[in-house]
């Protein structure tokens, strides 16, 4: 090992050759880590996709057999209630179990003292022997008392059809002894409703495993039966316990059968699903090392073919460190990079005169970015400039309202007994308006903040145009003018479209507040309207003093006024704008209408 170390820390060329093959022996693992969990993943989808196919045929192929038993008791239980005599009920169970090959017996039992020369029991009882010969009996006696039985109580209990989960088949009075079944039992009724006893057919569990093994996925997966408690009842493997079945080891899906409490359930070992993945990892991991093995052979003679030239240049700089500079350096032709460092020595003179010329360039860059800086400085103050500006109006427009309220409270607090109840009720409207003014101030300056990275708003509320009509008016907080009317047009068929319904009322509650502050006398004016399958339109019109056509887009700006002296920042109708394009819309100003001032807003729907 010594000499093997000692050998890779004297070889340049060993030691890049095997640094190569590390690197590329991690991505090998990485990449075929990643394969192979995906083709795991894969395969486990495609597994359980088969499997859940077979598991869906042998369900309904459990749901006919079972589906035949319930015709047949169906079609039993008619001929039973028209012929209730002992014997013709004898014939009939034997009769069914001879016509149905899947049932192993059948029996009609009655009330207790229903046929009182029979005593109080009465069960007329069909089965199939051990050499497939149908035995006919009348069961019931203080030993075999079947009303406490769950195929009996059961169904009279409950007024109904149902399958019984397995039990123990034995009549100590007749010998016979089948082992587990499960039955079908329906409750024998007369026409006024009074149950006279139930008719159950068997069905051996010995004949549910057969049919469960007539399907097979994969050479060793089974299915079982379970009944409402989880018990397995049936097995297309044989004996099988529920600690098999409930490990890491298999693939577990389960399906329920109609008409019962009863699961059918497929079991798939792991190790046959992914035994043919498990091979190719073998085959591939062979390939991989055999692959690294060669690359590293190549890697190592080609790093050393190019380290022999380094050598050379190592050997030739010594000679330039030791003063030697008359040592020539041939030329070379080559192109890689050793040919480019072996040429760059014969190059120094001319690459220090380039390096003078660099330096002078770079002073004239020097003075171009000092410009620039100066260019930006004027940039930054211009801006500090406006940012002191935009301080001072925001300062005034919420100082304003704030000494509007501040003197109200100071006159309601000195002269709120001179007052009358209207005078009061008066400066309580106006102290509210100033407060709503500092919050929509607020509001849209937080808002306009927020949505500067925001590119599409979420669109997952579902509601109706003219409830957002309704609730927009009921959000603003209206001048009381005598002279000023506030209308609604609701559309005659209310539209539902699916927006982002705080976004929508917001716009159209800043239309609505602007409507209210440059309307001094008229009307103001919301309603709806359905352009097309596509889109819906909200407008919000007024009587105000309008805006001027130049002015029609210039309003949508930031921190645009057209009149300075008015309330606001000059942020609301870029807001507005910056909302509807997030919602997918367009909000305008409609240039026709002259009136006043018409915003109309355009959503999809």
């Amino acid at each position: 090992m010594n000499i093997i170390a000692r050998q890779i820390r004297r070889s340049f060329a060993l030691r890049l050759s095997l640094m190569i093959v590390a690197i590329a022996t991690v991505v090998f693992i990485v990449a075929i880590g990643e394969l192979f969990h995906r083709s795991r993943t894969a395969t486990r989808e495609a597994a359980i996709a088969q499997a859940t196919q077979v598991l869906n045929n042998v369900t309904q192929h459990m749901t006919a057999l079972l589906s035949e038993v319930e015709v047949a008791t169906h079609n039993t239980e008619w001929q039973v209630l028209e012929n209730l005599q002992p014997d013709t009920l004898l014939q009939l169970s034997r009769n069914i179990v001879e016509l149905n090959p899947l049932l192993d017996g059948c029996s009609i039992a009655m009330e207790r003292n229903f046929f009182k020369d029979q005593g109080k029991y009465f069960s007329a009882y069909s089965y199939r022997s051990d050499e497939n010969h149908i035995e006919t009996e009348q069961e019931g006696n203080e030993s075999y008392f079947y009303f406490g039985m769950d195929w009996y109580s059961i169904p009279m209990i409950r007024g109904r059809a149902c399958w019984i989960d397995p039990f123990a088949d034995s009549n100590d009075i007749t010998g016979n002894n089948r082992g587990l079944i499960v039955s079908y039992c329906k409750p024998l009724e007369l026409p006024d409703g009074e149950r006279i006893g139930v008719i159950s057919t068997d069905l051996s569990l010995r004949k549910l495993s057969q049919e469960l093994s007539k399907e097979r996925l994969y050479p060793e997966s089974y299915f079982l039966l379970c009944d409402s408690r989880g018990k397995i009842i049936a097995s297309s493997k044989g004996e099988i316990t529920e600690e098999e079945v409930d490990n890491n080891h298999n693939i577990v899906l389960d399906n329920s059968l109609p008409h019962t409490d009863w699961k059918v359930i497929i079991v798939c070992p792991k190790s046959d699903i992914f035994r043919g993945y498990y091979q190719l990892i073998y085959i591939v991991i062979t390939i991989v090392i055999f692959g690294l093995l060669l690359l590293w052979t190549f890697c190592y003679f080609v790093v050393r073919s190019n380290v022999a030239r380094l050598q050379m240049l190592a050997a030739k700089t010594e000679d330039m460190a030791n003063g030697r500079f008359d040592t020539p350096i041939p030329q070379t032709r080559r192109k890689d990079d050793i040919g480019q460092l072996q040429n760059s020595f014969s190059q120094m003179q001319a690459s220090l005169a380039d390096y003078v010329a660099n330096l002078e360039r770079m002073k004239m860059e020097s003075e171009q970015r000092n410009e620039e800086l100066g260019v930006a400085k004027g940039i930054a103050e211009a801006s500090d400039k406006r940012k002191s500006a935009f301080i001072q109006d925001m300062s005034h427009q919420i100082r304003t309202p704030l000494n509007i309220i501040s003197g109200f409270a100071q006159i309601l607090r000195e002269n709120h007994r001179m007052m009358s109840e209207e005078e009061s009720l008066e400066l309580s409207r106006d102290m509210q308006r100033n407060g709503y003014i500092i919050s929509t101030i607020i509001d849209n300056w937080s808002m306009t903040s927020a949505l500067d990275k925001v590119k599409e708003l979420p669109r997952e509320d579902l509601v109706t145009a003219n409830m957002l009509c309704h609730e927009a008016v009921s959000n603003v907080l209206f001048q009381q003018r005598d002279d000023v009317m506030l209308n609604i047009e609701t559309a005659e068929r209310d539209i539902r479209l699916k927006t982002d319904k705080k976004s929508v009322l917001k716009i159209l509650s800043e239309l609505l507040h602007n409507a209210d502050k440059f309307t001094t006398e008229g009307a103001i004016t919301i309603g709806c309207q359905q352009l097309n399958s596509r889109f819906m339109a909200f407008y919000v019109a007024d009587t105000g003093c309008g805006i001027a056509p130049e002015n029609h887009e210039r309003v949508f700006e930031p921190f645009m006024k057209v009149d300075e002296f008015c309330e606001g920042l000059g942020l609301g109708l870029p807001l507005c704008r910056r909302l509807a394009e997030l919602l997918k819309g367009e909000i305008v100003l409609d240039a026709r209408y002259n009136a006043g001032a018409r915003f109309v807003l355009k959503l999809p729907i």
